[in-house]
């Protein structure tokens, strides 16, 4: 499970422009990983406040894989293509929302209990 708080993208925009902004959270390397959007339709400073839910997630794989963000401007039929706007690579190990949720405190309480 991953939270995305994702807000200042607009920046110095002309006054009268909107954003279409689409936001992509991915885990690479995640057998199950797939990509998630998002869209926040017209705004000039949209505000991602969603939680992104990503399946057979591990441990290790909280010790180990990125979440990646990307945030485009969808272009649409003028434009024909999505704009980037920005992206961002995080280490899953410095969300410090997941270190709060239940489940993953109850998978690490039954991965201490296994003998190794």
């Amino acid at each position: 499970m991953v939270n995305s708080f994702i807000s200042g993208l607009a920046g110095p925009l002309k006054p009268d422009l909107e954003m279409m902004a689409i936001c992509k959270v991915s885990i690479p390397g995640l057998k199950t990983g797939k990509e998630q959007t998002s869209e926040v339709k017209r705004g000039r400073d949209p505000i991602f406040n969603q939680e992104f839910f990503f399946d057979h997630v591990t441990i290790e794989d909280l010790d180990t894989k990125n979440v990646s963000i990307t945030a485009f401007h969808h272009g649409g039929a003028k434009l024909g293509k999505d704009l980037l706007i920005g992206e961002a690579v995080v280490p899953l190990r410095e969300i410090r929302e997941l270190n709060a949720k239940k489940e993953v405190k109850v998978i690490e309480e039954i991965k201490q209990a296994i003998p190794k």
